[in-house]
């Protein structure tokens, strides 16, 4: 990877902090966030047969 690439990804997650949270230090507003836009799986619930590739412990 190209330093210029991983700069590029760290300033686009650092604005999407920002742009979630309410600038306070201990804010969950970015962590919801996460939350909403990529739910847990629940467990037993698999599509067609397909098994995760995360090993999970």
């Amino acid at each position: 990877m190209k330093d210029g690439d991983v700069l590029q990804a760290l300033v686009f997650t650092l604005r999407l902090i920002y742009m979630h949270s309410s600038g306070r230090p201990l804010a969950r507003g970015f962590i919801d966030f996460l939350h909403e836009r990529f739910p847990e799986a629940q467990p037993g619930r698999e599509d067609e047969g397909e098994r995760s590739r995360i090993i999970l412990p």
